[in-house]
């Protein structure tokens, strides 16, 4: 697809049926978003003008803005299921809850579609606070500034927002915690454990987790105390950076995982002497020793959880991209396995947990657009790797001619089983489409995966 600038010349945004008006609307609301959130934006030009310096690949740009864009992408997306983890170490049944808040002048209504899959639940004691159904009135005593309460063992930890304007969990770009013991007479507030995604906040009981911009918050429950640990200001990782060409992490993006007391983070360093260029490394903070360490660098930001395994995408030293099978300990990330040299995308596995799928080996072309040159992806092989039985195979291979003469560039992939995957070709007039792909038979059928 070719981007232009404009709502009116970007033809991803045809199918949204807004009028005038509506469209203004939008483009305001993104760009006062744009302003709240820090230098941590991409800019997906300046990521196109890199291609020559071989930094990324065209296929990690698109990888990168869908984690950190502000603007609204109306075509398909990858979707990378990770299994998230309770504390009760066994393989359960887990409902995920959709969440959807009906906004009145008094109330919050929220309406909650549920499915259920099973998943490895293990977590080391640490879980996700605010994994289930968020709800109204668990305790009396809500604070005015009260997005929704859960319990946490004797507890009730309330989420507290910052922009009331906009009451809902979606639009703060900071929340707070406010929590009451069964014994409470009212909710204590704890502003200073901040952070900007529920998903980031982990306990285990006695400790509550989260991160905030550069800071990773710890909040002990039974003596009312935080503390605030920041990694742009960490010695052991910032020591010997002056010669280097990125410069001290800037912004903690999430928690990957919780691990035998180690947290997991996809933090950002800067490029020195620019704005918005900004790098993924997997640093590590021990919760026992208190130190942070880096465990990855040049991290694709795509990774998969498997027991006690963790398989990860990201550059090597010779800069190719490389799915790597990684151990966790008690001191961190220990290096199994590579499993493939020149990986593109990285995809969970859905029909069963020892497997991942992953397409690599791709071929590149160069295109100028509007006078930005950057590359697409033409020719890719798709793969599964069994973890338990170190199993390597090889799935289909794809061309973008396959698609179509009006096909430009093979831009995602949707995995469903071991038979069949969807793809997400980008067209050279049009705008993008979704096609079904069998690979013993290599029948090619349009359709929408979304279906």
């Amino acid at each position: 697809m070719k981007y232009k600038d404009g709502i009116e010349k970007n033809k991803a945004y045809v199918n949204l049926g807004m009028n005038d008006s509506k469209k203004n609307e939008l483009l305001e609301n993104c760009k006062n978003k744009k302003k709240e959130i820090k230098s941590g934006v991409i800019d997906l030009k300046l990521r196109r003008n890199e291609k020559m310096n071989k930094e990324r690949t065209y296929l990690d740009i698109i990888q990168k803005v869908c984690v950190a864009s502000v603007s609204i992408i109306a075509t398909g997306a990858i979707i990378l299921g990770v299994s998230k983890y309770n504390a009760d170490n066994k393989k359960v049944a887990v409902t995920t809850e959709k969440i959807t808040e009906k906004i009145t002048e008094n109330t919050t209504e929220k309406i909650t579609e549920e499915t259920t899959e099973k998943i490895d639940n293990t977590t080391d004691g640490y879980s996700q606070v605010f994994a289930g159904t968020i709800e109204k009135g668990l305790a009396e005593g809500s604070l005015d500034t009260s997005l929704g309460q859960v319990k946490l063992g004797d507890y009730v930890c309330e989420i507290e927002g910052t922009d009331m304007e906009y009451p809902t969990i979606d639009s703060q770009h900071c929340m707070w915690l406010a929590i009451k013991g069964k014994n409470d007479d009212k909710f204590t507030k704890i502003k200073d454990f901040k952070f900007q995604n529920i998903k980031d906040v982990y306990s285990d009981g006695k400790i509550i987790y989260a991160t905030y911009e550069n800071y990773v918050n710890k909040y002990d429950i039974e003596n009312n105390k935080v503390e605030q640990m920041d990694i742009s200001k960490d010695k052991s990782l910032t020591e010997n950076r002056e010669r280097e060409e990125f410069g001290d992490y800037a912004l903690i993006y999430n928690v990957v995982t919780i691990k035998k007391g180690v947290i997991y983070l996809d933090a950002w360093r800067r490029r020195r002497n620019t704005e918005n260029d900004l790098r993924h490394d997997i640093v590590a903070y021990n919760t026992n020793s208190k130190k942070f360490s880096v465990e990855i660098e040049k991290y694709y930001n795509a990774y998969i959880d498997y027991e006690g395994y963790m398989v990860a995408r990201h550059r090597n030293d010779e800069d190719d991209a490389v799915l790597v099978l990684y151990s966790f300990t008690s001191d961190g990330l220990h290096e199994e396995k590579q499993i493939f040299e020149n990986s593109e995308y990285l995809l969970g596995s859905i029909d069963s947990k020892n497997i991942i799928y992953f397409a690599g080996d791709g071929k590149h072309e160069f295109i100028k657009p509007d006078g930005y040159e950057f590359m697409i992806l033409t020719n890719v092989k798709m793969y599964s790797y069994d973890i338990k039985n170190d199993v390597l195979k090889e799935l289909a291979e794809m061309d973008i001619e396959d698609f179509g003469k009006d096909s430009e560039s093979i831009s995602g992939f949707e995995l469903i089983d071991e038979n069949m995957c969807w793809v997400l070709i980008d067209k050279k007039k049009a705008i993008s489409q979704d096609y079904k792909y069998t690979y013993a038979t290599k029948k090619i059928e349009k359709g929408n995966r979304l279906d």
